[in-house]
């Protein structure tokens, strides 16, 4: 399987325009990644702007990213 795509879906969410307001992001998935240290860095940068919940389903996860 081809792994899954997160970052290019959050870089997109946290672009939203929601003047003065912290977006809330839940990100659920079934599925390992290929760039998590990426995703991680991204989340970091832009925790001023962003919060981002995870949940994981199922025993195929990315438990790290989780």
């Amino acid at each position: 399987m081809g792994g899954t795509e997160i970052l290019d879906p959050l870089m997109l969410c946290s672009d939203l325009d929601t003047p003065n307001r912290e977006k809330r992001i839940f990100l659920l998935t079934d599925g390992e990644v290929d760039n998590r240290d990426q995703i991680f860095e991204y989340v970091r940068l832009h925790n001023n702007i962003m919060r981002v919940h995870t949940f994981g389903i199922g025993s195929g996860c990315d438990k790290e990213l989780i």
